[in-house]
């Protein structure tokens, strides 16, 4: 596995910026990715979830932020990398939990 720069990846980010409403347990998400990850033979928590996005047949772009021109190379190199089958979508469905509406929705976020 490789380093993202600009990735939060391997380590997760503090639990104090986790939203406290979450209804997830930080360090277990960050290890569930980091399996799926190593089994899927993917270069970075960022690389797998681009990946899983381009993987739909039904997703025609993805928008991605940037900051910094090093942000921008780094998200041009991971859309160029190959997308997710349909088989490791279904896995990754199966071994991610779906993420609640406080997890996903800023607008609900407690801290």
């Amino acid at each position: 596995m490789s380093s993202c720069r600009g990735c939060w990846w391997p380590a997760p980010p503090p639990a104090g910026r986790w939203p406290l409403n979450a209804g997830v347990d930080p360090s277990d998400l960050s290890d569930r990715i980091a399996r799926l990850v190593h089994r899927l033979d993917r270069d970075s928590a960022a690389d797998l979830c681009v990946a899983y996005v381009r993987g739909h047949s039904w997703v025609d772009s993805v928008v991605l932020g940037a900051d910094t021109a090093d942000q921008v190379r780094d998200q041009a190199r991971l859309v160029a990398l190959p997308a997710l089958t349909p088989e490791q979508i279904a896995r990754v469905r199966d071994e991610l939990p779906a993420g609640s509406a406080d997890l996903i929705d800023p607008a609900r976020w407690r801290h």
